[in-house]
């Protein structure tokens, strides 16, 4: 009598193999999708920078045209009674102070609003190209308008007064 042989226990390679490509392979997109997603956040987070930027330039750009002494006799008013002070500040050009360009070729800004209160203002500005606007807090020092830090986004369907 011969002593019976077990049969190799034939299979279990392969499985172990295709299971730890299959965990490897799901750990890979992970990884990847993890990349691409913080990737997307930081662009993103640069556009609103930019965005900002944008803005932060298009205020100093208003800011700029008001001081000039013909634009300056509004700003004791909000804009929604500019119109009814042409004969008061005959000089001043409403079109300036409510829409321009900080650059040639940089996106267009419109004016939102402008509310005086004591020394100070609020500003509200939105972007024409871009899906962007914001409201700035001002004071006055020394006769002259001056951004505080920050600024507060708004939704771009404000409309303009």
């Amino acid at each position: 009598m011969h002593p019976q042989r077990k049969p190799p226990a034939n299979g279990f390679v392969l499985p172990l193999a295709i299971s730890t490509s299959i965990v490897l392979l799901i750990g890979s997109a992970s990884l990847h999708t993890l990349a691409l997603q913080a990737r997307s956040r930081g662009r993103l987070q640069l556009q609103l920078q930019q965005r900002e930027d944008q803005l932060r330039a298009a205020a100093m750009t208003f800011l700029q045209r008001a001081s000039e002494p013909a634009e300056a006799c509004l700003l004791a008013w909000p804009s929604s009674s500019w119109e009814g002070l042409t004969s008061l500040c005959a000089e001043a050009s409403l079109e300036r102070l409510r829409i321009g360009a900080v650059h040639t070729g940089t996106p267009t800004w419109r004016l939102i609003a402008w509310e005086p209160d004591g020394n100070g203002a609020t500003l509200s500005l939105a972007l024409e190209a871009e899906p962007a606007a914001a409201r700035f807090r001002l004071d006055r020092a020394q006769g002259q308008w001056r951004l505080q830090d920050g600024l507060q986004r708004l939704p771009v369907s404000e409309p303009a007064s």
